[in-house]
């Protein structure tokens, strides 16, 4: 083992780089996506239209695809970071809940409808200066 780690020393600083820059990318990400949910959001029956829904399908196609890769980067990282030194769990809900899927919009009403994420969404959202979010109904 030490043997492969000094052969693999390059490969080793950039791993723990990029480590470093998603780690940090995480935690900028998370009160960045609190901050731009409106505070109705989870209200709705229905997931409510993106703001992008008006522009061009070519430009809603694009930020799809780049969101998808980024979702894919941060999921990747997250399963590496269970292991290495970073915040795992909270790299991948980042990149899950960057995702297209069937039924997501089902699982993030029920995930702020537990209590204790609710509470912690909204202290991070008045430390932003921003409305608390309401709960889903049912919650």
């Amino acid at each position: 083992m030490p043997d492969w780690i000094t052969d693999n020393q390059t490969l080793l600083i950039w791993i723990a780089g990029a480590s470093v820059l998603l780690f940090v990318g995480t935690l900028a990400a998370v009160p960045w996506i609190l901050r731009s949910i409106p505070s109705d959001y989870f209200t709705h029956p229905r997931r409510p239209p993106s703001r992008f829904a008006h522009h061009h399908p070519a430009w809603r196609w694009t930020l799809r695809v780049l969101r998808a890769a980024l979702a894919v980067v941060f999921l990747a990282a997250g399963l590496a970071m269970l292991v290495l030194p970073g915040q795992g769990i909270l790299t991948l809900l980042v990149g899950f809940l960057l995702l297209e899927f069937p039924g997501k919009y089902r699982l993030e009403k029920w995930l702020m409808g537990r209590p204790r994420i609710l509470r912690s969404a909204n202290a991070l959202r008045r430390k932003l200066s921003r409305d608390p979010m309401l709960p889903p109904p049912g919650s």
